[in-house]
């Protein structure tokens, strides 16, 4: 009784959340959008970036209700990586101090995400804009989350703190689902908490999972398309595929295929999630957004 008492009273207080939410990103893109011939279209992205996860901090925050304790929610609210307020606010949560090949990976990471933009990328000839692109975004995309977020959540963890990283090992999922449950885990801490699990407890499952890759669309297209003043409607596209994937991978047929499980799930996930990422990457955003940012950090 107390458990359904519980999940009727955080499925009521998701639409004031998400309300929240919407509410500050409706109001900094009407800001934005009617300045936005003053700053490039990759600035403009990484702002809105910046708001959306100041928001989802403050919310995750919100709900944690922290106890008295400023340090740690200072700590938490402006240099740990994750989502997981509970986790990182809480005095019981166990924290594991960093091996030393977690260190070595996140600075090979770093590195090599900085050959990729500042030596590979001049390389490519400029008629291969796509080319530059794609080796510019892997190369941002290991310089900032595989890299310098994962040192930032290395040095708390030795510092005590039960930090989370962003990156789970990725590559070794074996899945649709173990993918998403290891690629970026503050989002899905965030949205497990603030949309699936509520579903979840009011037997909705189903809505829960497409409710969460929906909303995963919706907050790419915002961070995409608005910027790149096209593409509209395609990164949630791609997101919707990924929960159409997983639905099938976990089907009586997915099974018998073993797509949840051993090098088939590898394969499945590496097709599921590699062949449609034109969708979450597409020419409006690489033409309006990446080159342009990428050609401005070259000249710097």
């Amino acid at each position: 009784m107390k458990e359904n008492f519980v999940g009727r009273t955080r499925l009521k207080n998701a639409p004031i959340t998400i309300a929240v939410f919407a509410f500050a990103l409706i109001t900094f893109l009407a800001i934005n959008l009617s300045t936005k011939l003053l700053i490039p279209n990759w600035v403009f992205m990484w702002s809105i970036a910046v708001v959306v996860y100041g928001t989802c901090k403050v919310l995750t925050w919100m709900r944690a209700q922290p106890a008295g304790n400023w340090k740690k929610s200072l700590i938490y609210l402006f240099f740990e990586p994750g989502l997981n307020a509970k986790r990182f606010l809480s005095d019981r949560s166990r924290v594991d101090p960093p091996g030393w090949i977690e260190w070595i990976c996140a600075w090979t990471f770093f590195f090599v995400g900085i050959l990729f933009v500042a030596v590979i990328v001049p390389a490519i000839p400029e008629e291969q804009r796509s080319l530059s692109a794609a080796i510019g975004m892997i190369g941002i995309v290991l310089i900032l989350h595989f890299g310098l977020l994962d040192l930032l959540s290395l040095t708390l963890r030795s510092a005590g703190y039960a930090s989370t990283s962003l990156m789970n090992e990725p590559w070794r999922a074996t899945g649709v689902a173990d993918f998403w449950s290891r690629w970026n885990t503050g989002f899905r801490d965030l949205s497990r908490e603030f949309i699936f699990y509520p579903l979840v407890r009011s037997k909705q499952t189903q809505l829960g999972l497409w409710a969460t890759f929906l909303f995963s669309g919706l907050v790419h297209d915002l961070v995409v398309s608005i910027p790149a003043h096209g593409g509209y409607g395609l990164p949630t596209l791609y997101f919707l595929i990924q929960a159409l994937a997983m639905n099938f991978e976990r089907s009586r047929l997915g099974k018998t295929l073993g797509l949840n499980r051993g090098w088939t799930g590898w394969l499945f996930t590496a097709l599921t999630v590699l062949l449609p990422v034109s969708l979450l990457v597409h020419f409006p955003f690489q033409e309006n957004v990446i080159i342009p940012m990428l050609s401005d950090l070259g000249n710097f």
